[in-house]
Formats: structure tokens, C-alpha cells, sequence
């Protein structure tokens, strides 16, 4: 469409549908007539919103009535060095111009929408043909008191508009700026024609006109939701659904109580949800009875106030009430008896999605007394071994073990525990193992590759060993049968499960796997491949993998820790233990410890990290499932590792957050209690230990 007078100025709205999720920007070219070349009229950037059409207006001198106008709409990218597009052709005909130049619009009226509780149509008459624009603003109260909000731009040539809480116009000189319209308030429309579409301009009388008469109209009360549905959708999860019958709220409220005996409690705000929102996923806990009810809200800050005003629609007629009544226990129990002397194995199978761990229990084989609990794991976990249990605390209450008594059968179940500890499922099948003598060294080691190793293996009842062999040894350690003792120098790097057997005399034999984890020698990096050169974009990123260009026996990866008192470098080693470093990694790649802080700092034993974060106040940061612990390789000065904290953990807390600058001084550390992930690079090592004090990444 156009506006504007014949040898003057003309203006053209141009509205055309996107259809690319990748161009870099937009051109609107023209050219007078069917052929010729077309000029480049206006540039437009990427636009992110597909659902919406788009919109232009440019201006240019006007040209005679009748001719032949063709718009040509091109979507572009830069791909290396070409240039990419796709066009749209738009023929136009310059009509000629009937009304005068800048008149104020007339018969403007404001009518809510009978569907609706916020739409209102706005119609008016177009008195003009030389505005580019129409400004719509409301106003609230009578003059000379009135307050008024800008709604924004819409083009010329308009005579409606639907405004809603949710309008957006076009052309606004500024961000979005909702609407706010109050349930129950009455508001006046008005509107005026300009060559503008920015408020700053519009103080010079020649680019506007008069404001038009008002149009008042009254926001009706909010509609509220109905039909209002729940199901159970897990253990402790229920799901909502409900008809959206509002045009004007800015959110639902969900409101719940726990029914339990006696009168049921006040409803009380579960949580607020986004407009136009149908359905809830909801958390509730364990065996857990609740009702439910909805409503719209309507949420705004009076003008002056620092508080929101919350209006509220009817709730739902009925409440629903959902119970959670299901957590389900570990199945397929199985206890055997351990290549560790005076130990059980366990596995089971995990049956419940929302359990935060597992207790294993014992008992004599044959006997009706409580089981005794063993060992706590974290959630997922399906696997344990157990040495001891407990049935008394000490005068401090932690609890006091026992160990397991060889040649005594057992029984053991597996009970899957609830939130805060305090719901556990029903008992696991009952499997029953009876704890024998068997190995009682550690079954790792840490090893280096070409250099001298020596890691005499032990049993419990030594007396009666016939002998131990190994399978598997990294070549070319070999074992002496009486004595248990591995010696030799290893030639290769990587992960060794050795299966170790050990006879005794009575016909029993045990049978447990050494891991050795063999770092690589210390070498230099090796060229593997060139970097080619290559063409790439103007202002684009661009990168270059190294994974093929260089090898590095030693270093498989690394990752720097930039902090505000200088850089450390760590080399990881995800051949060696591949679950703390993916479980480091994903905390890296997150951006996890960005602005992480040290907050621990002992001296000559450790300098930790990871668990928290500040900006302008302290955070804490979220933990990831634990991976299994994987020892066997030194905690010496220097190694970045992990902590294992509360009953529930394995080998890297919840998250493998918590890094540790261990300084024994060539002290090793036990690799049970800290999971290993990396050494510094010798580059970044010197930096001193008291100077760090925050982490950016």
C-alpha cells in the first residue's frame, strides 16, 4: 500500500512472511516499471520470529499515478565467500491520491471484544494520505488528570486494531512494552496520524496531527480456567490440565493442601505459571494426598507502587484430589560371596524413579531379629559390597560397625529410600551369602609406564595359601605364585583389569580384579598433521579441530582454569578414568564454574573449589549424578581430584565440583576417599596456593 502526494514524497508498506531460519538480513530493492534494474531501498537484520509476518516502511520521491512499481523482498547469508538469496517479487500500481494531506483519524470507537475478557476492536476513519503512521496510546482517568501509556505504531492506510495485554505493533520506537489492562478499569483509545514512528519527533506539529476524540471502553472481570483434570504420572509426580478461557491474564496460579485427618488446611500458592499455560507437571513427595485449584491471575505494579497488585479470577469449580501411592522396592537381589576377605557382593535391579539412594540390611541366615543395616549408596547405584554392619551408635551417635563373620551365612535385602530420608519402599527379595577368607590388599595400584613396579598382593589366612595367580598383567609383569608380589616394568599405557586367584588349602579359591591404570611415559607432542588454509566468512565464527594435527602420548586432554591471580592448566586422563572425567567435563562444558570461588584452603593438604559461586551473592552449585569411583592412580602434589562427602556419595561428591590442589608433598592420598581426575601442566604448577581466590571457568 501507499501513501503521499503526486511529486512529493510517497511512503510504502511492505509486509511479506519469512520463510528461512537462517538468512543473516533482509533487502527491499525497487525499480519503476517491469524492467530495469532494481536499487536497493532499505537493509533489514535476521528476524527471529517466523510466526509473525514482517513489515517495512520506506519512502522515496513520489512518482506519477499509474506507473508500474516492482518490490523485490531478498532474504541473504554469507556462506564462506559466497553470498546465498532467495527472492520475492511484489508488482504495484501507484494509485492516485483522494483525501488531503494530514487530517486526524474520526469516528474512532473501542468495543470489547463478546468472545473475549481483554480483546478490544478498535475501528476508526482514515481523514488523511500523507501519514506513514497511526500513534495509539490509552489513557486512564478524566483530563487534565489523565495518565496515558504508549500501545504503539501501526501503519497507514490502517482503519482496526485488536489490542490486547499481549499487543505487539509493528513499528514501536521502542522495545515492547506490554499493555497493562486491569480487570474492572475503564480506559479511553486515541489515536492520531504522523510521519513518524518515533515519540521524541512528534513535538513538531508539521509531523503529526490533533489527537482524535476518545474511545472509552471497561476491561471485564478475568474469565477463570474450568474443566479442570489430574492423573498420577510417578511416584511422587501428578499432572494437571484445564481450559484456558482468558484473553487478559498474565499467568495461572496453582494452589494446593495436603489432606491428611481432620478438617483439610487452607489452600495455599503451589507455584505461579506463564499465560496461557493448560497444564501442570507437579511434585508432591511420596504417598502423598492432595488437592488442587486454578485460577488466572492478572499481575501489574501500580503506577508509583513497589509491590504488584494480583487480581485473581474464579478458581476452578471443583478441586481435584490426586494421591501418590506407589515406590516401588529393588528386585532381583543377589548376594555372593566376595574374592575380599569377609565380604558380600550385591546387585539388584532399580525400580523406582525417584529414590535418593539405597540402604542394604542384614542378618544371621535363619534367625527372625531386625535387619541391621550395612551400607547407604546414592541413588541409581545397583551394585555394592559389604564388610561389616551396624546395631549400636556410640555415645556421640555414629553408628558402630561390626565386620561380617567368616563362615556365617547371611541374609540381605535392599530398600529403596524416599526424600529427606525419611520414606524407604518395601523390602527387596531376601538374598542370602556367606562372607569367606579371601585378598586383603587394595585392588589398584598406581603404575607408570616404563618405570619399575612392585605391589605385593595379600589374602586373609595366608597359613593355608596354596598360591595366587594373575591373568592379564601388562606385559612384562609377571607375579611370584607364593609370595603375591608383581614386579616388572609395564611397556604399555591404559587400563589392566588383572584377575587375581587365590587357592587354599580347604578347596576354596578366591577371585578378585586388580585394576592397574598405567599412565603414559613422559613425552614430548609429535606433528601429526598440517593445518590447511582455509576460506571462511566475514564476522562469523570459524574453527579449527586439532584432534588430528598433533599427538601427545601423555597429555590426552586438558582443560584451564583461568582465575583472578593466573591460569592452571590440568591434564585429564579419560582413558584412565573415563567416568570422573566425562563427569568433570560435563560441570566444564556447562559453564558451571564460571565465577566459582575457592572456598577452602588447608595448609600443606588441600585447596578446594567447585561447590559454589558468587557474582553479587553466593550460590550453590547444582550437583550431577556421581559417577563410580575409579582409583588407582596417584593422589600426589598437585592432582586435581574429588571428595567424597556423606554417607550417600561415591567417588566424586554429586558433582566431581569439588577440586582439590593436594600438597603432601609427595605424600600420597587415598584414592577411596578422593576420586581421581588430573595433574596441573608443569607450566601453570608454581603458582602459589594462598594467592588463588576465585575461578572463572
Amino acid at each position: 500500500s501507499l501513501t503521499g502526494l503526486v511529486n512529493t514524497q510517497e511512503s510504502y508498506h511492505i509486509v511479506w512472511r519469512d520463510n528461512s531460519t537462517d538468512e543473516e538480513g533482509f533487502e527491499i530493492q525497487m525499480r519503476p516499471g517491469p524492467t530495469g534494474t532494481f536499487n536497493t531501498m532499505a537493509r533489514f537484520g535476521s528476524n527471529s520470529d517466523e510466526s509473525r509476518p514482517m513489515e517495512a516502511i520506506i519512502s522515496r520521491g513520489a512518482l506519477p499515478i499509474g506507473t508500474q512499481v516492482q518490490f523485490k523482498v531478498v532474504a541473504w547469508k554469507m556462506n564462506n565467500t559466497v553470498t546465498e538469496s532467495s527472492s520475492l517479487t511484489i508488482p504495484f500500481t501507484t494509485p492516485a491520491n483522494v483525501q488531503s494531506d494530514m487530517a486526524p483519524p474520526s469516528a474512532v470507537t473501542a468495543v470489547v471484544d463478546p468472545s473475549s475478557d481483554g480483546r478490544i476492536n478498535l475501528n476508526w476513519q482514515d481523514n488523511s494520505d500523507g501519514e506513514a503512521f497511526f500513534n495509539v496510546i490509552l489513557q486512564l482517568g478524566t483530563a487534565p488528570n489523565f495518565t496515558y501509556s504508549h500501545v504503539g505504531f501501526v501503519p497507514f492506510g490502517a482503519t482496526s486494531f485488536a489490542l490486547t495485554n499481549n499487543t505487539r505493533t509493528p513499528f514501536s520506537d521502542a522495545e515492547f512494552a506490554r499493555p497493562i489492562l486491569v480487570p474492572g478499569t475503564t480506559y479511553s483509545a486515541v489515536l492520531r496520524a504522523a510521519k513518524r514512528n518515533n515519540l521524541s519527533e512528534l513535538n513538531n506539529p508539521a509531523l503529526v496531527t490533533n489527537w482524535s476524540i476518545s474511545a472509552p471502553f471497561t476491561i471485564p472481570a478475568l474469565r477463570g480456567p474450568t474443566n479442570l483434570t489430574g492423573s498420577i504420572t510417578g511416584e511422587s509426580s501428578v499432572r494437571l490440565n484445564w481450559n484456558d478461557n482468558s484473553n487478559n491474564e498474565t499467568g495461572y496460579e496453582v494452589q494446593f493442601r495436603i489432606i491428611t485427618s481432620g478438617t483439610p488446611p487452607e489452600f495455599q500458592t503451589f507455584t505461579e505459571l506463564a499465560e496461557n499455560t493448560t497444564s501442570a507437571s507437579l511434585n508432591i513427595g511420596l504417598f502423598a494426598t492432595a488437592e488442587f485449584r486454578v485460577c488466572a491471575v492478572s499481575r501489574f505494579t501500580p503506577s508509583g507502587a513497589t509491590t504488584d497488585t494480583v487480581i485473581r479470577s474464579a478458581f476452578t469449580p471443583l478441586p481435584v484430589q490426586l494421591s501418590t501411592n506407589t515406590f516401588p522396592p529393588p528386585t532381583g537381589v543377589v548376594a555372593t560371596t566376595s574374592g575380599i576377605s569377609n565380604t558380600v557382593d550385591l546387585v539388584w535391579e532399580d525400580k523406582s524413579t525417584t529414590e535418593v539412594g539405597f540402604d542394604v540390611l542384614c542378618r544371621p541366615s535363619g534367625t527372625s531379629g531386625n535387619y541391621l543395616r550395612c551400607v547407604s549408596v546414592p541413588n541409581n547405584v545397583t551394585k555394592t559390597s559389604v564388610k561389616s554392619f551396624t546395631s549400636s551408635s556410640d555415645t556421640l551417635g555414629v553408628p558402630v560397625f561390626t565386620d561380617l563373620t567368616i563362615g556365617t551365612s547371611y541374609d540381605f535385602i535392599v530398600r529403596a529410600i524416599g526424600a529427606n530420608e525419611t520414606v524407604p519402599s518395601a523390602n527387596s527379595n531376601v538374598s542370602a551369602a556367606t562372607p569367606q577368607h579371601g585378598f586383603t590388599s587394595r585392588m589398584y595400584q598406581p603404575i607408570t609406564q616404563n618405570v619399575a613396579f612392585s605391589h605385593t598382593v595379600t589374602t586373609s589366612n595366608s597359613a593355608q595359601r596354596t598360591g595366587i595367580t594373575a591373568t592379564g598383567l601388562p606385559p612384562p609383569l609377571v607375579i611370584d605364585s607364593a609370595t603375591g608380589a608383581i614386579t616388572g616394568a609395564p611397556s604399555q599405557a591404559g587400563r589392566f583389569p588383572v584377575t587375581l586367584t587365590a587357592n587354599f588349602s580347604s578347596g576354596l579359591s578366591a577371585i578378585s580384579t586388580l585394576m592397574l591404570r598405567v599412565q603414559s611415559a613422559a613425552a614430548a607432542p609429535v606433528a601429526a598433521a598440517p593445518i590447511p588454509n582455509v576460506t571462511i566468512g566475514i564476522n562469523r565464527p570459524f574453527y579449527i579441530s586439532l584432534d588430528d594435527k598433533f599427538n601427545d602420548a601423555d597429555s590426552e586432554t586438558a582443560v584451564r582454569w583461568e582465575t583472578t591471580k593466573g591460569n592452571i592448566d590440568f591434564l585429564l586422563y579419560p582413558s584412565l578414568a573415563p567416568l570422573a572425567v566425562a563427569n568433570f567435563m560435563a560441570y566444564v562444558n556447562a559453564g558451571d564454574y564460571e565465577n566459582v570461588f575457592f572456598h577452602r584452603h588447608v595448609t600443606n593438604f588441600v585447596l578446594q573449589a567447585g561447590g559454589f559461586a558468587a557474582v553479587t551473592s553466593v550460590t550453590t552449585v547444582e550437583g550431577r549424578p556421581s559417577p563410580l569411583n575409579e582409583p588407582g592412580i596417584s593422589n600426589l602434589e598437585w592432582t586435581i581430584s574429588a571428595a567424597k562427602v556423606g554417607a550417600r556419595n561415591s567417588a566424586a561428591n554429586d558433582a566431581i565440583k569439588t577440586a582439590y590442589a593436594n600438597s603432601n608433598f609427595g605424600q600420597e592420598l587415598s584414592d577411596d576417599d578422593f576420586g581421581y581426575l588430573g595433574n596441573p601442566d608443569s607450566a601453570t604448577r608454581p603458582i602459589p596456593k594462598r594467592r588463588l581466590s576465585r575461578c572463572r571457568k
